[in-house]
């Protein structure tokens, strides 16, 4: 790695560290005050995590809640989810802290449009790119809903692989490509 990427890096690390400081800010005071109950896709998410967590993979929750029918169901993508099964495994399975989970995939959306621009524009460009996402306030006031930053990061993660120079993916990382943009579609 040459001293101008690691320099990058730091540079960018920086400003996701700043994103992150924001947005878990911006959740325990504002939104935790504000939001008292799930309503939503919030709880089809966090409930559908932690049904997850328990073996019930993809249950729908408002059936479960309400009429006490364990069904299977596809109303929303996948990949969020598991996201969020991650750290309802781990015991975080709260609504704050699902939404803290959520914003740290937000901060990583930030990251990656960093990352992406670079590889387009330069190392300046990529900041600036970076800096822009982690201000931008539909992608921070997003990140303190549970599902709301899903799509951005999922998109993004599905664009890292698509970009080259020559912008035309390899028979290898097509396959990848098209899984990553089918778990994250709507």
């Amino acid at each position: 790695m040459t001293t101008a990427s690691r320099r990058f890096f730091a540079r960018l690390a920086l400003i996701g560290v700043g994103a992150a400081a924001w947005r878990i800010w911006y959740i325990l005071g504002p939104v935790t005050d504000r939001i008292t109950r799930l309503t939503g896709d919030e709880f089809f998410y966090n409930w559908q995590a932690r049904y997850f967590v328990e073996g019930r993979w993809f249950t729908n929750p408002f059936l479960l809640h309400n009429q006490h029918v364990s069904a299977p169901t596809a109303l929303h993508p996948p990949l969020y989810t598991i996201f969020l099964a991650i750290p309802s495994a781990l015991g975080f399975d709260t609504p704050t802290q699902s939404r803290i989970a959520t914003a740290l995939l937000g901060t990583a959306t930030v990251v990656l449009i960093g990352v992406l621009a670079r590889s387009i524009a330069g190392d300046r460009v990529g900041l600036i790119a970076a800096l822009l996402a982690a201000a931008y306030p539909p992608l921070w006031s997003n990140d303190s809903v549970i599902g709301g930053s899903r799509a951005e990061g999922d998109h993004d993660a599905a664009g890292m692989p698509c970009w080259r120079p020559s912008n035309r993916p390899s028979a290898a990382r097509r396959p990848k490509i098209s899984a990553v943009a089918a778990m994250a579609s709507r």
